[in-house]
């Protein structure tokens, strides 16, 4: 194994740094047996508040909590192992060196702080564990006398050549499963410790990119702990081996990369333990506390400030591959349609108004709809560099003062990534040309997924990770002001203020991408590529399984941002699955999507069209019905009612609730009702419960 040092560790002879080394190992050891000795053999040191009491253990660093509402003892156990390799069955497993590991060298009780000096590859660092006096909440925050110092990071082995602390909680009482924002949400056991069962969930990735909140949980359902990375753009998100009394475990670990080369600032963490609530009551903490620091922007807010935007309720999401004329939109609005999205897809970089001839924009927006374009200016293809040379002042520029091209399977002569600083400019000089067309709809692509956020060494334009998510809030605001209705891809909870629409959300995309196919004739229309490995297990497995998949961004955003399914998952792709498109749709209280493309036979309005006409609309009355009802209010509840999970409920501050049922069998409930398979039973709220419907599929 081998890393750069830096500068410290490069001066000197070997004899030098080998003596060196040694008298500082040996002075070292003396103070942890000076500490050890004075705190007894265990180097504990405690401090409480009203709910919790916690210990930390001198010299490795991890913490035990007692919960004193519900007697449970979460403790913190050291990563054992991590893995590498994202491909079916080539995961590598390799152990963590106890090298790698932060040491404590001295901590002591500082009013209601536990105050420690510590050590990683040594650099000294300076943590501070603070609990709350009256919550069940826990800070650690990390910091260094030296933050300027350059310091070995290489970002290839989290858990190895990176810094990893605080180490994860878990607890045989209540440690179940790990709960993680990964796109909507995702449950993983946490006894599933083969590595080749799930390639796609070892991988370790930047945190801002891999997960669509900076939080994740462990919990039995009811009793959990929820971990907060409060400093989140300079770390990595990975799932890590620890060996428990009962066995080996796999749980979800913080990792800190370096910000331009250097520690740079405080670092924190924040747990917060809960008896009661599960995932539920993890996702409304951080909604509570986006509200509280001014985050949060609900859709009541973003309608007054752009009345278009009401236009999303009950809207359909109706993207076109074909471009968009009044016969389109004549024959869309014949079939039923009231509201919907409709873009044309594709381009990267339109003129404006591009592909959507002026009768059908006059005749979209006399309908009510929302209508524009997918733009991609996060990516600067090589084509466009070719004709414009100027291109690449916009450009990310690395610490060494290169580009990056990136391979691009849309054009063969690659991209670089657009600085987040840079974006304003195009978008407030596209946007000005488009909206004077009267379009009312922006789609940026790529600008939300988390990738485009680097660091940026640019004279012009330099910025850090957090920099960079400010810069793209503040760009995809300046669209807003134009009076768009914002859309982009995948999304992050630090453009939830900025934008309204998150397409492909809904997606698990490590789950679904290799099954799309590739190419303009596989990549958007059916059938899936279900002759690849890990189709059964990883695409069915989780990203339309409902028994492994929680609503924790909508339990945070649903009365905030209109979230959809990825435009690859146009639900006529596979039939087989088209009753589970719907009824996810529905219990999540979301939109649904169709990709009309010549290919794949839905273009509205055509021949081929009349063949599908009555799914597709069956599908438009369930789920965009409900959402019309339901599609503006907070989500607030979300309940598994059968051991197989396959029965749920979700509930909206409306009144308005509804079991699906995504099983077989019909399901009695102890309330009086019964949902037959595959379908759902509205719950109306209580004035008017006479309401209650029950929907065959």
């Amino acid at each position: 194994m081998s890393y750069s040092a830096g500068s410290v560790e490069r001066c000197g002879s070997k004899a030098d740094r080998r003596f060196s080394n040694l008298a500082y190992f040996v002075a070292l050891m003396a103070i942890v047996f000076r500490f050890a000795s004075a705190h007894g053999e265990s180097g504990d040191v405690s401090i409480s508040g009203d709910r919790l009491k916690l210990t930390l253990s001198v010299p490795d660093g991890t913490c035990t909590v007692v919960d004193q509402a519900s007697g449970i003892r979460w403790r913190q156990y050291l990563p054992t192992h991590v893995a590498q390799g994202r491909k079916w069955r080539q995961v590598v497993r390799r152990p963590v060196p106890s090298s790698e590991r932060v040491r404590i060298i001295r901590a002591e009780v500082d009013g209601d702080a536990i105050v420690a000096r510590a050590i990683w590859r040594r650099h000294p660092f300076r943590i501070t564990i603070a609990v709350d006096r009256k919550r069940p909440i826990a800070t650690v925050s990390i910091d260094t006398d030296r933050p300027q110092d350059r310091l070995p990071w290489q970002p290839d082995w989290a858990g190895i050549m990176l810094m990893s602390y605080p180490y994860p909680f878990w607890s045989p009482s209540a440690g179940d499963e790990s709960v993680v924002p990964i796109d909507e949400g995702l449950l993983f056991r946490t006894d599933m410790v083969d590595p080749n069962r799930d390639p796609k969930r070892w991988a370790a990735w930047w945190l801002h990119q891999k997960l669509s909140m900076p939080w994740w949980g462990v919990t039995d359902g009811r009793r959990g702990v929820m971990t907060l990375v409060d400093t989140p753009f300079d770390a990595m998100f990975s799932i890590q081996w620890v060996q428990t009394e009962q066995g080996p475990r796999t749980l979800p670990q913080v990792t800190w990369v370096a910000s331009k080369g250097r520690w740079g600032y405080t670092r924190r963490v924040i747990y917060h333990f809960f008896s009661a609530g599960g995932h539920v009551a993890m996702a409304k903490s951080f909604r509570r506390r986006q509200i509280a620091r001014g985050r949060f922007r609900s859709w009541q807010e973003k309608t007054r400030e752009n009345p278009n935007v009401a236009r999303l309720l009950g809207a359909l999401d109706l993207w076109s591959q074909s471009e968009i004329t009044a016969d389109m939109i004549r024959a869309i609005r014949s079939a039923g349609i009231r509201r919907a999205v409709v873009a044309k897809s594709r381009g990267g970089a339109p003129k404006p108004g591009q592909g959507i001839d002026n009768d059908a924009l006059r005749l979209a927006l006399d309908a009510g709809y929302v209508i524009g374009g997918y733009h991609n200016y996060s990516w600067i293809q090589g084509r466009w560099i070719e004709q414009d040379p100027s291109l690449r002042d916009a450009a990310i520029v690395q610490a060494d003062g290169t580009h990056k091209t990136i391979a691009n399977p849309w054009d063969p002569k690659g991209r670089l990534d657009r600085c987040p600083a840079a974006h304003r400019p195009t978008f407030v000089d596209i946007g000005k040309s488009t909206r004077k067309l009267g379009i009312n709809y922006f789609f940026t692509d790529c600008t939300t997924t988390g990738g485009v956020l680097q660091e940026c060494y640019g004279a012009q334009h330099p910025v850090t990770r957090s920099e960079g998510a400010q810069a793209l809030h503040r760009s995809l605001s300046a669209l807003k002001q134009l009076g768009f209705i914002v859309g982009s891809e995948r999304g992050k909870w630090w453009a939830t203020q900025s934008t309204d629409i998150f397409e492909g959300i809904e997606t698990l995309i490590e789950y679904g991408g290799p099954f799309y196919g590739s190419g303009d004739a596989t990549h958007w229309v059916g059938p899936y590529r279900k002759d690849r490995p890990g189709y059964e297990t990883l695409f069915l497995g989780y990203d339309f399984n409902p028994a492994r998949r929680v609503p924790l961004f909508q339990l945070v955003y649903h009365d905030s941002v209109y979230c959809t399914r990825r435009w690859n998952q146009d639900a006529g792709r596979d039939r087989s699955l088209w009753n589970r498109h719907d009824l996810m749709n529905i219990l999540y209280g979301t939109p649904a999507l169709w990709f009309m493309h010549p290919k794949a036979g839905n273009v509205i309005g055509t021949e081929a069209w009349n063949r599908h006409r009555d799914r597709y609309m069956k599908s438009y009355r369930d789920v965009c019905g409900w959402h019309e009802t339901i599609g503006f209010d907070e989500m607030t509840e979300h309940r598994f009612l059968s051991s197989d999970r396959l029965v749920q409920e979700t509930h909206f501050s409306s009144g308005w609730g509804v079991v699906v049922n995504f099983s077989q069998h019909s399901w009695r409930d102890p309330r009086g009702f019964v949902v037959p398979p595959e379908a759902f039973h509205r719950l109306a709220p209580v004035s008017t419960r006479g309401d209650n419907v029950i929907k065959k599929r």
